[in-house]
C-alpha cells in the first residue's frame, strides 16, 4: 500500500512542504507522541486523529511521515475549509478500524463559502466491512469539493466501498476530482448524484471494485479519463445522468478490452471516446 512504488519508478508526486518551520503545517510520524508532541517537524504527533483535533483555520496542512497509522476510530473531518492531508516521501498508509463504518468521514456542517477537502500521496487500508471515504454535503450550505491526488484505497472485500458519495442534501453541488498514476481502488466507487451541478472526475485510476450510481433523474456529469475499470462492473445510473469516458479500458484478470457502458453504469447518457 501507499505510493512508494512511484518513487521506485522515479515518479515523484508534488509534496507541499513550504519549510520545516512553517506554522501552517502539523507534522505526524509513527515515532511521534500524541501526549507530549506539538505537531512541529522536530516534535510530531503520533496519530492523524490527534492532528485533526488541533486543526485551526491558520494551521490546517497535515504532513504525514512514512509509515502506517492505525487509527482508533473513524477520522471525522472538522468543519474547517481547506484542510489538507499529505503524505511525505512515499509509503504512507492510514489503517482503518474494524467495526467502524469508514476510515474517513467527510460531512462538514454549514459553511459560507465553497468547502474544499484535499487528500494526497497516501494509501487507505480498510478492514472487512469498512469503507474508505464517506463524502457527504449534509447541511453544508455551499458547494463541497473533494480533491484526491495519488490516493490508493485497499478494501478487504469487493462489496465494501472505496469512495461513497452519499449526497444527503440535494440543495448544493458536490464535486470530486481524483487523479493518480494508476492508483488502485479495490472497493466500489459509489456515487449518488442529486444536483445538476454535480461533477465527478476520475483520471488515471484503476477501479477494481466497479462503479455504482444512484438512479435519480439528475443531469449530473461524471467523467472517466485514462482509467482501467472492472469489466462489466457498472451498475445503476439513469438516462438523464451524463457519463463521459475518454481513453479507458476494462479489465478481466489480465485481459484488457475497449470500455463499454456496462463497465461504468447500467444506464446513462454516455459519450465513450
Amino acid at each position: 500500500m501507499g505510493i512508494d512504488k512511484y518513487y521506485r519508478k522515479g515518479v515523484f508526486p508534488a509534496m507541499k512542504v513550504k519549510s520545516l518551520g512553517d506554522d501552517s503545517q502539523i507534522w505526524v510520524s509513527p515515532d511521534g507522541d500524541d501526549d507530549n508532541g506539538d505537531g512541529t517537524f522536530l516534535n510530531p504527533y503520533a496519530s492523524l486523529t490527534q492532528a485533526m483535533a488541533i486543526v485551526t483555520t491558520a494551521r490546517k496542512i497535515i504532513m504525514l511521515m512514512p509509515g502506517e497509522y492505525e487509527e482508533a476510530a473513524s477520522i471525522l473531518w472538522p468543519s474547517i475549509n481547506g484542510i489538507e492531508i499529505r503524505g511525505v516521501c512515499g509509503g504512507v498508509t492510514i489503517v482503518g478500524t474494524s467495526g467502524e463504518d469508514e476510515v474517513f468521514e467527510i460531512d462538514p456542517t454549514v459553511q459560507t463559502s465553497t468547502f474544499v477537502v484535499i487528500l494526497a500521496n497516501l494509501g487507505i487500508s480498510c478492514p472487512n466491512g469498512v469503507d474508505g471515504i464517506t463524502f457527504d454535503n449534509n447541511n453544508v450550505g455551499r458547494k463541497i469539493l473533494l480533491i484526491l491526488e495519488n490516493v490508493e484505497i485497499e478494501n478487504d472485500t469487493g462489496t465494501d466501498k472505496a469512495l461513497n458519495v452519499v449526497h444527503t442534501e440535494a440543495g448544493e453541488a458536490m464535486r470530486v476530482y481524483a487523479s493518480g498514476l494508476k492508483n488502485i481502488w479495490e472497493g466500489i466507487l459509489y456515487i449518488v448524484p442529486k444536483n445538476v451541478d454535480d461533477r465527478f472526475t476520475f483520471d488515471g485510476l484503476q477501479l477494481d471494485g466497479g462503479i455504482t450510481f444512484g438512479t435519480a433523474t439528475i443531469a449530473s456529469v461524471t467523467t472517466f479519463k485514462d482509467c482501467i475499470v472492472k469489466d462489466g462492473g457498472g451498475a445503476g445510473g439513469q438516462d438523464t445522468q451524463i457519463l463521459n469516458v475518454l481513453g479507458c479500458y476494462s479489465l478481466t484478470d489480465t485481459t484488457y478490452a475497449a470500455a463499454a457502458l456496462a463497465d461504468f453504469a447500467a444506464n446513462a447518457a454516455e459519450v465513450i471516446l
